[in-house]
């Protein structure tokens, strides 16, 4: 029997207890967020030998700090989330409120010239890695030193994009379905707990995430087979174990 883990590292710190976990992302929504919640007096056990109490301060967290949320059954780990610490509410528990690679657009600046100029091209030069990039070129976008969060909520506005980070803080700026990352099969009753509208309720296995297709499978309804742009993806995970809430678009 696979064991569920998690492996939570806040600015150099591994925590591997916590009170819970999630993680929340979007083709629809530039920045990608995750919360983690853990004893505000007592965040847990370390994955370094550490004792608890040597990180038991508030201030042991800071805003800005690098995060990294890994989660698995035995030994499969993957990648949930990537980013940075955004905001610190400490009541009964502490609460980390986490944006991804998004975070940094908001203090980097740029300028874009007005020029005929490629999609990928003004990415890059706002200090982006490009993961995919529609090839689209742009007339008349003219930016005068601003924050690249706000280049980004442009294009998105201004050319329909689905501008979205990957969990390697990765751009994406999409705009049609051509665009798909690599495939994933759920099967209703096997590995799908339950379906509601449009979103599947799944294990913490297969992974996936925004921009793969779900090929989705019906043993008892062949009419319900096809495949479907996944949209969002939404992790939680806690004592009571982990689920992934799967979001589908219109079918591939």
């Amino acid at each position: 029997m696979f064991v569920l883990r998690s492996r939570i590292t806040i600015g150099g710190r591994t925590f591997d207890r916590v009170t819970e976990v999630t993680v929340m992302r979007s083709v629809h929504h530039i920045a990608g967020t995750a919360t983690v919640k853990m004893p505000a007096k007592s965040p847990g056990g370390l994955g370094n030998g550490a004792t608890a109490k040597q990180n038991a301060k508030p201030d042991a967290i800071q805003t800005g700090d690098t995060v990294k949320i890994e989660l698995a059954y035995g030994t499969d780990w993957h990648t949930e989330f990537q980013g940075y610490v955004r905001d610190l509410r400490n009541t009964t528990l502490l609460e980390i409120v986490c944006e991804d690679e998004y975070y940094t657009t908001r203090t980097q600046e740029a300028s874009v010239s007005g020029q005929a100029v490629k999609l990928a091209d003004v990415l890059a030069d706002c200090g982006l890695e490009v993961g995919q990039a529609d090839d689209l070129e742009l007339k008349n976008f003219v930016v005068d030193q601003k924050p690249v969060c706000h280049i980004l909520q442009r294009l998105k506005t201004e050319y329909g994009l689905k501008i979205f980070f990957d969990t390697e803080n990765k751009v994406y700026a999409l705009s049609d379905s051509e665009h798909r990352l690599p495939e994933v099969r759920y099967e209703l009753r096997k590995n799908v707990i339950r379906q509601e509208a449009r979103e599947l309720i799944t294990f913490l296995q297969p992974f996936a995430e925004p921009c793969m297709t779900a090929a989705l499978t019906d043993p008892d309804h062949a009419g319900q087979n096809g495949q479907f742009a996944i949209e969002a993806v939404q992790v939680r995970f806690g004592p009571y174990g982990a689920r992934r809430i799967v979001s589908l678009g219109e079918p591939a």
